[in-house]
């Protein structure tokens, strides 16, 4: 094959470019109302102060930048429009807004919709370790479906009661439907 050679200067544009489409990524969610044109400017004027005035040094192309600016803008204002018309226009915010409901001392609880968290923390107290062995992993598996089973056999046995479950949750408000 052929030799090619890069030199560090190469090197050093690439990752200048890519260190500027990071932050124009960065910079471009934080920036709501702003043109994408001033965002690019800002970005390369904060290169610039990173890196100096080297010759040879190749920015982002502000044409390429405005475009990447533009997507993420767009994906920014589906997600709020989702947002609003699931939680803003479907629930009061009477209903999730929680500095509401400290300023009424309702009691906050945590709770989730994975019934299957108390479960996951359990095991990972069992575990030990966030990544165990695959041996260890096995047999602390197998253990957890003879528990189960032998539960199983003891309710239906009648020698033990079924677990309770937690009460329902009600919402101090009716969340309003569409």
């Amino acid at each position: 094959g052929e030799h090619v050679c890069v030199t560090g200067d190469d090197v050093i544009a690439r990752d200048v470019q890519e260190e500027m489409r990071q932050l124009l990524e960065l910079r471009s969610l934080g920036s709501l109302g702003v043109l994408p044109g001033r965002v690019w400017r800002d970005v390369k004027d904060e290169m610039i102060r990173e890196y100096g005035e080297r010759s040879g040094l190749r920015f982002f192309p502000k044409r390429e930048a405005i475009g990447v600016i533009r997507r993420l803008q767009s994906k920014r204002q589906a997600f709020w429009d989702y947002f609003v018309k699931t939680w803003c226009d479907t629930y009061g915010i009477s209903c999730w807004n929680i500095s509401g409901m400290m300023k009424e001392n309702v009691e906050i609880v945590n709770r989730t919709n994975n019934s299957l968290k108390p479960n996951n923390w359990k095991l990972t107290d069992t575990f030990g370790a966030p990544h165990p062995r695959i041996l260890n992993f096995v047999e602390v598996l197998k253990q957890e479906a003879k528990n189960y089973l032998n539960q199983l056999a003891d309710v239906r046995h009648r020698r033990e009661r079924p677990p309770l479950h937690a009460a329902p949750y009600r919402y101090t408000c009716v969340p309003r439907l569409r």
